[in-house]
């Protein structure tokens, strides 16, 4: 009989060990689709702030965009990149040519009903004869005063300067 009970006992035992393996399968596996849920919520939560924002961005854009549209600029062309940079006919400002860089800016310098407008040009002497003409009917239509930094000498009306001082 004691080797009944010790054949007993030990089967029993057996079967413990594998009921503890098993229920500590189950339970790790418990762990872990815990785990994966709680993981989960938080990605659902975070794609449904990444959704609000893009919305709000969506309606961002549009509002900027309807008052762009509707925005009276003083030259035809005229705009505003996403980055907030000025653009003209759709090129970033500063890739296009200086004459019209400098076309645009007096247009802008001289919008609105400000008194005693003065435009100050610099590299005017990047603009040819046909420009420089252009510049200064622009400025007399605007009444407005055209400061123009020009290399040469012999211009009429010029001011020279020569190391800091007037020449």
């Amino acid at each position: 009989m004691e080797s009944t009970n010790a054949e007993s006992l030990r089967l029993t035992n057996e079967i413990n060990v594998a009921n503890r393996k098993a229920a500590e399968a189950a339970n790790a596996k418990l762990r872990t689709n815990e785990a994966y849920a709680k993981q989960d919520e938080k990605v659902k939560a975070g794609r449904a702030a990444y959704a609000a924002k893009t919305k709000e961005i969506d309606s961002i854009d549009a509002e900027r965009g309807a008052l762009l549209a509707a925005a009276k600029f003083p030259v035809q062309g005229l705009g505003f990149a996403l980055d907030g940079s000025v653009t003209f006919d759709g090129l970033p400002l500063d890739q296009v040519n200086e004459a019209k860089r400098i076309e645009v800016s007096m247009a802008i310098a001289m919008s609105g009903d400000k008194p005693g407008k003065i435009v100050l040009i610099r590299n005017g002497s990047q603009l040819d004869e046909e420009n420089m003409a252009l510049v200064a009917e622009l400025a007399a239509k605007a009444g407005a005063q055209l400061w123009l930094e020009r290399v040469g000498v012999g211009d009429v009306g010029a001011v020279v300067i020569r190391d800091g001082g007037v020449a």
